[in-house]
């Protein structure tokens, strides 16, 4: 029985058959540019906040949301009792009190709880899918806390392509991140819509829309060579944050394991320490990479005796790498001498904390003697971390 994991996955930070005959005719068109929704408002006229409604011609035309005429009873009167539940623009149904204390309310908690999509997984989808495209942004968020994460509407060209227009007309940033992660488990090897599911990324106006695409699409699509060369445009865009988003998902595809580590090599130069930081841990895990260890050696090697850095996940490669036992000797040796080096230079107190550990875990005999020599250091983290270590027990 499939069940939702997008409520847990908004809250950090940090997924067959035909199903188009389960869509109902579209709705009147609303407003159909933000502009002319503000000018419907402004005259007293409802206002949405979504772009006018695609044709009945378009696989991604939407339903009548909380009135579509297939939607499952069951669901819906949990969804009754749930909107009746305290609601602020703030905090949406996560309401909290004056002194600061969460509001609990029971339909709430149940809506979360329940698992509502009963043994009919897929079919009981089709409702969310509906409640999704309502008008109502209550009613929306609800739905997008209940997607299930795997199964036929994502498989499907029609309801996959229900779900990207949805995407692509949403303006709430609340429901962004959950929805994006719902894009990207998009089976675009079934269902298609990649072109546009790109867009949404790269262009969407709500970052956490894009957010959440990258966090769940080339996981979902991990033999798909045009997710994945995307993804690899993608870490070189300008932004710093998302190249590091990207990056936390381009893991986990044996398809493309070894352009993988080449991609982490070539982020050691990247401007981003984040970023830098991240790929240099990726290669201190090893395999796949192991390939590339001495690569991130020789980097490591030059930074030290540059000084000046502040990129802890560079100690905490070495560490990971000494943990394991794919390294030989001569890489040990050559780790431990970049971590004494690291803790010893002119770097981020927390990089030489950090270094520390690296040279205790590569030589836990001799090793212990160089840490002692921190014991009182004039940084409290390094005097402290020199201090855990050396109580620590031996193995």
């Amino acid at each position: 029985m499939v069940r939702s994991r997008l409520r847990r996955a908004a809250s950090v930070f940090v997924v067959g058959g035909v199903l188009a005959g389960c869509v109902a005719a579209p709705p009147p068109p609303v407003a159909t540019s933000p502009a002319a929704a503000g000018s419907q408002e402004a005259a007293g006229g409802p206002s949405t906040g979504l772009p006018e409604t695609p044709a009945v011609g378009d696989r991604g035309a939407r339903s009548e949301g909380l009135a579509a005429p297939d939607n499952d009873p069951t669901i819906l009167a949990a969804l009754k009792k749930a909107l009746a539940c305290p609601w602020t623009a703030e905090d949406g149904f996560d309401v909290t009190s004056e002194e600061g204390e969460f509001v609990e309310c029971a339909a709430y908690k149940a809506w979360g709880e329940d698992d509502l999509l009963g043994e009919d997984a897929d079919k009981g989808a089709l409702t969310i899918l509906n409640l999704l495209e309502d008008k109502d942004e209550k009613v929306r968020y609800l739905a997008v806390t209940k997607l299930p994460s795997s199964g036929a509407l994502y498989k499907d060209g029609a309801t996959a392509g229900r779900l990207v227009g949805q995407a692509e007309r949403e303006t709430s940033p609340r429901i962004a991140k959950p929805l994006g992660y719902a894009v990207g488990w998009i089976r675009v090897d079934t269902a298609g819509h990649l072109p546009r599911i790109k867009k949404l990324a790269e262009a969407s106006p709500l970052r956490g829309l894009r957010e959440g695409i990258y966090g769940t699409l080339l996981p979902t699509n991990d033999t798909s060579r045009e997710a994945f060369d995307f993804y690899l445009a993608s870490l070189r865009q300008d932004d710093a944050k998302m190249r590091y988003l990207v990056l936390l998902s381009l893991r986990g595809s044996k398809t493309f394991d070894q352009e993988i580590c080449g991609e982490n090599v070539r982020l050691l130069d990247d401007p981003s320490s984040d970023v830098l930081g991240l790929a240099a841990q990726r290669l201190g895990y090893g395999p796949p990479c192991e390939a590339q260890f001495d690569k991130l050696l020789a980097y490591e090697k030059k930074r030290a005796a540059a000084g000046g850095v502040k990129e802890h996940l560079l100690p905490t490669a070495l560490l990971n790498a000494c943990e394991r036992d794919w390294i030989n000797e001569v890489q040990r040796q050559e780790a431990e001498a970049i971590a004494k080096s690291l803790a010893s230079g002119k770097n981020d107190d927390l990089v030489r904390a950090s270094a520390l550990g690296a040279v205790m875990v590569c030589n836990p005999t001799a090793g212990r003697a160089f840490v002692q020599g921190f014991t009182k250091d004039p940084s409290q983290w390094v005097k402290d971390e020199a201090n855990r270590r050396l109580k620590a027990p031996r193995k």
